[in-house]
């Protein structure tokens, strides 16, 4: 006989699962339980008892309900953004700091705004791959996912420049467009020193807005939108502190102001798409040509999680 084992469809053979139970221990009671076969969402469970075997199987368990409650998930489908309980410590968060100020004394012109982190600390990968992260980020963007790209904005004291209002997938060459987002604070992010600002409920149409394209020398990115225009009517502010972090939707409207208190204000940003979409290098290519965004057309993109679904992305094993 012959059993199938989750949505890989693995056969395993009965006779081998109940040698493989005993030879791990041959002196257990058969009362004992021996789950075989675990998955992201689903597991198959040989028990072995006095009345000879059983199957026990589900096809739909939600590993991540105990990151992300039912209320935060509720509060991201409606408002496009949440902020976690989890978040990381604080050696983590000095360890992050010290990657972030190596990738900024080599890019000093980048101070304000270096969008691919990667490049320059390529040790940022293994904390976007942590599986505290990507199991908050799989509520939103599925079991399926690629770390397609990092970021640091460096606000610093005094001059830290504003980021205009803008949705990201203005300029990002995802189809079908999708992305979740997190912004992770290195620093405590205030009003005062430039947080977050959000127009929650906008990415609830699912529409891009018309951007406009503006001088960014003294912004962090030269595409604009004017939210008020579009009907919104109240901005909000994400005070977090170092070490918490927020999550958002690709059609989320946000933005923020400049840094003009004595202390910086970092924070990274990490992208992941699920693999069920297309990273269209060519419209990267068009993107950066008529709007004068970066050149995405060469990212690498990293495996967070699970396998290619659409065919068409190259994904890359995170270096160990």
């Amino acid at each position: 006989h012959h059993l199938v084992s989750g949505r890989g469809r693995r056969f395993l053979s009965v006779a081998g699962l109940i040698a493989a139970g005993l030879s791990r221990d041959a002196k257990a009671p058969f009362s004992r339980r021996a789950q075989v076969s675990q998955r992201e969402r689903g597991f198959l469970r040989i028990q072995f008892g006095a009345s000879g075997l059983s199957m026990v199987c589900s096809a739909n368990r939600n590993r991540y309900s105990d990151v992300i409650t039912n209320q935060q998930r509720t509060h991201f489908h409606d408002q496009g953004w949440v902020v976690p309980d989890w978040r990381l410590s604080a050696q983590r968060v000095s360890e992050l700091r010290a990657l972030v100020e190596t990738a900024l004394a080599d890019q000093p012109g980048k101070r304000n705004y270096l969008p691919d982190l990667q490049r320059y600390a390529p040790g940022v990968l293994a904390f976007a791959a942590a599986p505290e992260i990507v199991d908050m980020v799989a509520e939103f963007a599925g079991p399926d996912i690629a770390i397609w790209g990092t970021g640091v904005f460096g606000k610093p004291a005094y001059d830290g420049v504003s980021t205009p209002w803008h949705q990201d997938g203005q300029y990002w060459p995802i189809r079908p467009l999708a992305t979740t987002s997190v912004w992770l604070a290195l620093d405590d992010a205030t009003r005062a020193n430039g947080c977050m600002r959000v127009i929650s409920g906008s990415h609830r149409p699912r529409e891009l807005y018309t951007h406009r394209t503006v001088d960014a020398s003294k912004l962090t990115l030269n595409q604009e939108l004017d939210w008020q225009a579009l009907g919104f009517d109240v901005e909000e502010p994400i005070e977090i502190e170092a070490g918490q972090m927020i999550l958002f939707d690709v059609y989320l409207i946000h933005g923020s102001h400049g840094n003009d208190t004595p202390a910086q204000r970092r924070a990274i940003t990490i992208r992941y798409m699920p693999t069920t979409s297309h990273f269209d290098r060519e419209l990267a290519t068009r993107q950066h040509q008529e709007m004068a965004v970066p050149d995405l057309s060469k990212r690498i993109l990293y495996r967070a999680r699970g396998m290619d679904r659409c065919g068409l992305n190259d994904l890359v094993d995170i270096p160990s």
